[in-house]
């Protein structure tokens, strides 16, 4: 290949072709490096995104921002509708789109109800014609493809379907100007990727405190106890019904020797001897002790205690304890009879 500053008289004749095709490679490859930083870039902001933050109108922001001059529109699919979510790239064309949709557009494409979309390929960008003379399958609503050909020019739109195990969450419609391309689109769809996987790790974090609240209205209302320690005893957690049960804050007993918190009764061993002897033979055991209540006489509780096993080892102690006053009253008035 012939220098970039060589004599140009001294080229053969074919050498500006190849000189030609080098540049045009190179530029590819440097907007091909630009785009895959951008996006690289995108996606550990995507990564960090706060669940309460507006994820399809950073993606709707990214796309718009990389593909100039593009109109993106964002697309939440529920059940079997779908609801614009974020659109960007309208401008000055609001205008005239406005006026021949009749109404302010939502965005310029969506999978709508009652329209047969093409074959799904989940995470791919998929081209649907605007001619109004082809069938509805793989083509667009009647409306929205003469506005796309009268005001926009274009004769397709690039759809990228977010699906998650078969099911479709939502759509990136991508309109271009006349004579514009996506680029590179494997990039574009990596992104695509990228935002199906931080959908559903945002819902999985949303069902996971969703079951974390039921969990704990459900403790607080108990009017038993649970808790879990250490093989040693140690506290590691103690459900809030404890203060209602013994005046004592939940907080307050983490950390602590469950011993602290049960008196000695004679002739009896104490309730931390026993769970001591549950965590050596690997076994539940049932007994009942006395806890020391705040500013009141002591509960007389019964403890229900399971080991839990890794590799034969107690590693955990989940506890459930319940007052039993009534029941002692019950037999020490059965006793006096």
């Amino acid at each position: 290949m012939v220098p970039k500053n060589s004599d140009p008289a001294e080229q053969e004749p074919g050498d500006e072709a190849v000189e030609a095709e080098r540049e045009l490679v190179e530029a590819d490859l440097a907007s091909r490096s630009e785009q895959v930083q951008f996006l690289s870039l995108a996606s550990l902001e995507l990564a960090a995104l706060p669940d309460d933050a507006d994820l399809f109108g950073f993606v709707a922001d990214k796309l718009a921002a990389l593909l100039d001059g593009a109109i993106v529109t964002v697309s939440e699919i529920v059940g079997a509708r779908s609801h614009v979510r974020a659109v960007r790239g309208l401008g000055r064309l609001q205008g005239p789109v406005t006026k021949a949709l009749g109404h302010a557009p939502e965005g310029l494409w969506v999978p709508s109800d009652g329209h047969e979309a093409p074959a799904r390929r989940p995470g791919m960008i998929v081209e649907l014609s605007t001619d109004l003379k082809a069938p509805s399958r793989g083509g667009l609503p009647k409306r929205i493809a003469a506005i796309l050909r009268s005001v926009l020019g274009v004769k397709s739109v690039s759809v990228i379907y977010l699906d998650w195990k078969g099911e479709s969450f939502g759509s990136i419609a991508i309109v271009l100007r006349r004579g514009a391309r996506i680029e590179h689109p494997d990039i574009v769809e990596t992104f695509a990727r990228n935002v199906t996987h931080a959908f559903h790790a945002r819902n999985a974090r949303d069902s996971l405190r969703r079951v974390e609240v039921r969990h704990r209205l459900l403790l607080e209302g108990m009017d038993h106890v649970v808790a879990t320690t250490t093989p040693r005893g140690v506290v590691t957690y103690m459900s809030p019904s404890i203060t209602r049960f013994g005046g004592i804050d939940a907080e307050e007993m983490l950390g602590r020797s469950l011993g602290e918190f049960f008196l000695d009764e004679p002739g009896h061993p104490s309730a931390l001897e026993l769970m001591r002897g549950m965590v050596r033979e690997g076994k539940q055991v049932t007994f009942e002790a006395l806890f020391k209540a705040r500013e009141r006489e002591p509960v007389p509780v019964e403890i229900e205690a399971h080991p839990v096993l890794e590799k034969g080892r107690v590693v955990e102690v989940h506890g459930v304890m319940r007052n039993v006053t009534q029941r002692r009253q019950a037999e020490e008035e059965r006793r006096k009879l």
